[in-house]
């Protein structure tokens, strides 16, 4: 009964004991030097070669091809993996909604088929000044420790394959940029230059656009922020997003704040996904004709008929 009540426990790392393969692991088994332990903790131990594994366990009896047979991780505590090994399947125990956009900061790495399967990965591509858009391109294949902004077409992340798990390294933010955080972090003050993605609109501003984080805000562990000093002295409060499908820019959000538009005022209109519909259109004519749904009109949304 070593581990119980080891609920932050995030690893046990018994690796170097490679002249003995310990018991098989198994923490309902109360006879079991693992029993009690935490499901989410993983365990770096020597197993018998052909052993069933159980969740969460990275088999190290041969040096250079440790691997486990499922990996899952959740963002309820920091999430910390110590050394690199390869795993059969990875599920994130994070709710997503499909169709709606998140950031996402993992220790996996999926190939083309399996990201396909899972939605679409963005990559942070610098700020267009022309635009005032934060620009993302979109990447087939995605790397450890790497943020994305990350559209689900299902309910959670899931893969199977031969899929790498990469050190947990902390990012240093150095320079402008897109960084994550195993740990989850909280502003205690004002930064200057710094947003956080938000889905959700507010009364202010629709959402599925990254805001000016203030004191207090704070993101879980594997998500993502964007630090953005050169554009810190501008009075946006959000920033519009580019994305780049397949190297043509395909949705430009702009948000503008603190000023009403004249009737006569040429404005752009975008669907919520950040599609472009209208452009250059004067603002009393800006929705005329348009098929229900929700549209962002001059940085507000607006709702037309019923969806």
């Amino acid at each position: 009964r070593l581990f119980m009540g080891c609920d932050s426990l995030r690893y046990i790392d018994w690796q170097t004991n490679r002249h003995e393969v310990l018991p098989l692991v198994d923490r309902s088994d109360s006879g079991n030097p693992f029993y009690g332990l935490p499901q989410r903790t993983l365990v770096y131990c020597p197993q018998e070669a052909d052993a069933t594994l159980e969740k969460n366990v990275i088999n190290t009896l041969y040096p250079n091809a440790w691997h486990a047979s499922a990996i899952s991780l959740d963002d309820s505590q920091p999430v910390e993996v110590p050394y690199a090994f390869t795993t059969e399947r990875a599920t994130v125990a994070r709710a997503f909604t499909v169709g709606q956009k998140s950031t996402v900061y993992l220790p996996f790495g999926f190939n083309e088929n399996q990201t396909s399967a899972m939605g679409r990965f963005y990559q942070y591509d610098g700020y267009d000044y022309v635009n005032r858009a934060v620009k993302f391109k979109r990447v087939l294949e995605t790397s450890p420790g790497v943020p994305y902004l990350f559209m689900p077409a299902a309910t959670q992340i899931t893969a199977e394959g031969e899929i790498p798990v990469g050190v947990t390294t902390a990012m240093r933010e150095v320079d402008d940029g897109m960084f994550g955080t195993w740990e989850g972090k909280k502003w205690v003050e004002n930064p200057y230059d710094i947003y956080g993605y938000t889905a959700t609109a507010t009364a202010d501003m629709p959402g599925g656009q990254f805001v000016r984080v203030v004191a207090g805000a704070s993101v879980r562990p594997m998500r993502a922020w964007l630090k953005l000093s050169t554009i810190a002295q501008s009075s946006a409060k959000a920033l519009g997003i580019l994305i780049d499908e397949e190297d043509t820019p395909t949705g430009i959000v702009d948000i503008t704040e603190g000023k009403r538009p004249q009737a006569n005022e040429l404005v752009n209109v975008y669907t919520l996904d950040g599609k472009l519909v209208r452009a250059g259109v004067r603002m009393q004519d800006s929705l005329r004709n348009l098929s229900k749904g929700t549209y962002v009109v001059n940085g507000k949304v607006i709702i037309i008929g019923k969806e």
